[in-house]
């Protein structure tokens, strides 16, 4: 009975005989059959720990918004999908290539791209889900504003050459 849990309140059950729960107080069915029909499993008072893949977890991302992110900020939509690395680099690369208007324009729709089917891919469990930190997140935006402030001076400084 270990690896059992209260249906209604999901603490754990201790003790192989107990008939109620040590946390909400409610009576505890103890047998559990492998025969049984899937509607009387759902009657039932307690419930297995789920087993998930290792290092798989299944989220719900939503594709639109991931895509609407890496839309209005390259690589926000990675992050969103808890790939700080690969959503820094697309930072990067969007803002190098800017300079040179086209390589700028690709990396942009290929971010969008991406965040849509990682997304659906860590939903369909394929790929784990592992949350953002406040740093990435943070490190994001700070990397965006320093490339735009860096454009910004370049653009005000080329008044002054000839």
């Amino acid at each position: 009975m270990a690896n059992n849990f209260c249906y209604h309140c999901g603490e754990p059950v201790t003790g192989f005989d107990t008939k109620v729960c040590s946390s909400c107080g409610r009576p505890l069915q103890t047998e559990q059959t492998e025969s049984s029909s899937y509607e009387n499993y759902q009657s039932r008072d307690y419930y297995e720990a789920p087993r998930a893949q290792p290092g798989v977890a299944v989220a719900n991302q939503s594709l639109v918004l991931a895509t609407v992110l890496s839309a209005s900020l390259p690589g926000m939509g990675q992050v969103y999908n808890g790939k700080v690395g690969k959503g820094l680099l697309f930072v990067v690369c969007f803002w190098v290539g800017l300079v040179l208007i086209i390589p700028g324009l690709i990396v942009w729709i290929y971010a969008m791209w991406d965040a849509y089917t990682e997304a659906g891919k860590i939903n369909t469990g394929e790929v784990p889900f592992e949350n953002p930190s406040f740093l990435g997140i943070l490190s994001l935006f700070v990397l965006h504003s320093m490339f735009y402030l860096i454009l910004v001076a370049i653009t005000m400084l080329s008044q002054y050459l000839p």
